[in-house]
Parts: C-alpha cells; structure tokens; sequence
C-alpha cells in the first residue's frame, strides 16, 4: 500500500454475492499530514480479524460480529496518537482519544454472523466493543462511541 496524491486507494476487484461494497470505498481515514487512507471492503478484511460476540442495546441476542480492530486501522493511516473523530452517514459525529482504544477492541465490524451487513442493519460498518464483558464497556460512553455507518476518521489537530 502507498498513498498516492495523499490518497491511498484500495479498489481492488473483490467477487462477493451481496451487499455490493466489495470493491466500493467503505471508509476514509485521513491524518493531519493530509494523506487519507481509502479503504473498500477487501482491504479492510485483508488486516487481521477479530471476533466478538456480544448482545447490543439495539439488537436482539447475542451476535457475532467481525472485522479488524480499529486501532489497526488507525496505524494504516499513521494515527498512533491524539483524538480522532468518527463521522456517520447520518452525520453524527463523536471525538476520542486513541489512547481510548485497546489492540483488541473495538472492532470495525465488517460482519455480522458472518455475512457482510448493509445500511438497514447499522452497516456496512459498525464500532463494536464486547459490551457483554461489562465495566467500561457497557457504559454509556462506550455506547456513543460505538458509532454505526461510518464512513470517515479524522486525526485532529
């Protein structure tokens, strides 16, 4: 991978039966040297997985969801420090601290028991923490920072 015109684009042609945002930019990640790191489905699914099964306030039972971990995706676009802030489709928006994040979640789940998951299920991508493990991660922070649809991260100043 390399940024190219301070943007790295990943469209690499992905075979999938459904949704169709295999081979689409899912989600931007830009830093503040101004390179923003474009990633579409197969590159975000070609860093390394990890699962969680956990139960939601907005869902029913308990699910498994996948995809890599966000701190790993934060060091593709050279952020390893400071607050970053979320952006949703719908707008929403939310700053955090990277030192808030751990090497093992939340996760930007690109699946959902197993499946690649659209708009209506709160996707493509969702930040999911395993919210069943309880303290701080079923806390109404860790709620608002587990933002659905999202579509960019941006390191601030």
């Amino acid at each position: 991978m390399q940024f190219i015109n301070g943007c790295l684009t990943a469209s690499l042609i992905y075979l999938m039966s459904s949704p169709a945002y295999a081979n689409e930019i899912l989600l931007h990640v830009s830093n503040q040297e101004g390179q923003t790191l474009a990633l579409d489905r197969l590159t975000l699914e070609t860093l390394p997985q990890k699962t969680v099964k956990t139960s939601t306030i907005w869902t029913d039972g308990v699910i498994e969801f996948s995809g890599p971990v966000l701190i790993d995706v934060l060091h593709q676009a050279g952020i390893d420090s400071g607050r970053v802030e979320f952006l949703a489709l719908n707008d929403y928006r939310l700053e955090m601290e990277v030192a808030d994040f751990s090497k093992d979640w939340p996760i930007i789940a690109t699946r959902r028991e197993g499946e690649p998951f659209g708009i209506r299920e709160n996707g493509p991508l969702w930040v999911i923490y395993p919210f069943d493990e309880g303290g701080q991660l079923s806390d109404e922070r860790t709620f608002a920072a587990s933002v659905w649809q999202l579509v960019k991260i941006t390191e601030l100043p």
